[in-house]
């Protein structure tokens, strides 16, 4: 996993934030790994992009009709199918944005992320003053 966050760090200067539940998140979200399989041995990937938009067969559908899953395991061969899936979801997802600067896309989702954020936090807030009534 590490050889993966490491990728993604140095080819597009992205860092992971903070996320609900167990995953791991970039902004802009193109790429995100979402489980630790059995024994920390292999790991899923979930790349933004639909079937017809990868080579081979080797990703699965996603949580979302725009995303494929792939299964990482802990060999040569698997870290680099991986990088290689992971250029592509990077290149769907700036198909796909109304903007075409790279810095302006993350700008936005680094936005986009802070407006959901402060969001959830006013629903909990309004959810704790409404079991205190």
């Amino acid at each position: 996993m590490n050889l993966l966050l490491d990728f993604i760090e140095v080819e597009f200067g992205l860092r992971p934030v903070e996320s609900p539940g167990e995953s791991i998140v970039f902004l802009p979200q193109f790429v995100a790994i979402v489980g630790v399989a059995l024994e920390r041995t292999s790991i899923w990937i979930s790349l933004y992009g639909a079937a017809h938009q990868f080579d081979g067969n080797d990703t699965v559908a996603g949580q979302y009709p725009t995303w494929r899953k792939f299964h990482v395991q802990n060999r040569r061969p698997d870290i680099a199918r991986a990088k290689t899936l992971i250029l592509r979801a990077c290149e769907n997802y700036k198909r796909d944005q109304p903007v075409s600067d790279w810095d302006e896309m993350i700008r936005f989702a680094e936005q986009r992320w802070i407006d959901n954020r402060n969001a959830e936090e006013r629903r909990d807030r309004m959810r704790r003053l409404i079991e205190e009534l």
